[in-house]
C-alpha cells in the first residue's frame, strides 16, 4: 500500500461506524496472524523419476482408439485427427468441436 493510501485509510477512521471499525480491527488481526506464521513445508521432489511412456503403451492406446471412436462430450462418431502431443495423437470432435489425446 502506498503511503498516500494508507495516509487516506487513517484518515477515514474517525468516519467510520462502530460495525466498520470492529470489520476492520478483525481483518488486521487476521493479516498479523497470517504475515506471523510460519511458513509452509517446501514441496520435496519426488524421490523416483516418472518413467516415460513406453512405446508400446503409445501402440496401446492408438489400437483402442481405432476400434470405435467416440467423443466422451457428446458421444458422437464424427472424430477427426488433430495433430498430436507427447508422441500421442490429439483427436478433434467434428459436432462439438472438442479436442482429446486418444481418449476417444
Amino acid at each position: 500500500m502506498s503511503d498516500v493510501a494508507f495516509q487516506r485509510l487513517l484518515n477515514a477512521l474517525p468516519s467510520l461506524l462502530p460495525v466498520q471499525l470492529a470489520e476492520l480491527a478483525a481483518a488486521v488481526k487476521a493479516r498479523i496472524a497470517a504475515a506471523s506464521a510460519p511458513a509452509p513445508e517446501p514441496r520435496q521432489a519426488p524421490t523416483q523419476p516418472l518413467a516415460p511412456v513406453a512405446g508400446s503403451t503409445i501402440a496401446t492406446i492408438e489400437a483402442r482408439f481405432a476400434g470405435a471412436p467416440q467423443c466422451p462430450h457428446c458421444k458422437s462418431a464424427s472424430i477427426k485427427k488433430w495433430g498430436s502431443a507427447n508422441a500421442l495423437k490429439r483427436y478433434r470432435c467434428k459436432a462439438c468441436k472438442a479436442k482429446q489425446h486418444h481418449a476417444y
